[in-house]
Formats: structure tokens, sequence, C-alpha cells
């Protein structure tokens, strides 16, 4: 029980000296971070208007979009996925940009 005893009042001495010391005070600042964005140089609530027409988002594009960043990422079989699925939902136009997509693969 007095080791036990020991032991925590030990750990509490390491918590206590970790607590004291200041992390941000000793290192110096990265130079690849990159600056806070402020309130002013913050983009306008005018300039996402166009966000708010959810119906003029086209499905099939998206899905081709992602399918193309799985490719990017390096994730063929997660773009497979998705080019397929398009196979069966899409229209013409839809289907062929998915065909003409997955024969690259």
């Amino acid at each position: 029980m007095v080791q036990e005893s020991l032991a925590n009042e030990e750990s509490f001495a390491d918590i206590e000296f970790l607590a004291d010391t200041e992390p941000s005070a000793n290192k110096e600042p990265s130079a690849n971070k990159e600056p806070p964005v402020l309130v002013e140089d913050a983009p306008a609530a005018e300039e996402f208007s166009a966000l708010d027409d959810i119906d003029s988002l086209d499905a099939v594009d998206i899905k081709l979009d992602l399918a193309k960043t799985y490719i990017e990422m390096g994730d063929p079989e997660g773009a497979k996925e998705i080019l397929e699925e398009l196979l069966g939902e899409a229209d013409e136009e839809g289907k062929a940009k998915a065909q003409t997509l997955l024969d690259t693969l």
C-alpha cells in the first residue's frame, strides 16, 4: 500500500511538471503553416448563393467527379464501384461518361 501510494504521488508529480511547461513557448512557429483567415478576408455570403439551389446539382456529375477523385487517390476499386453504379442508374450521356472512365481503369 505504501509503494502504491508513492507510485501515485510520482505520477502526480509528473503531471504537475507537465502542466507547468508551456510547449508553445519552447517551439518556433512552423514555416509551412497557413495564416488564419480573417473575417475581412472571408468570402461574402453572396458568393455561396449558387450552393443554395440543390436542385441544380447533377448527381451523375457529382459521382463522376467522386470516381475521378478515387482514381487520383490511388483507389481504382472505389472508383469502379461508383462507375458501375452509374451504369445502372444514369441517363445515356452519364452511362457513356461512366463507361469511358471505366475503360481507363
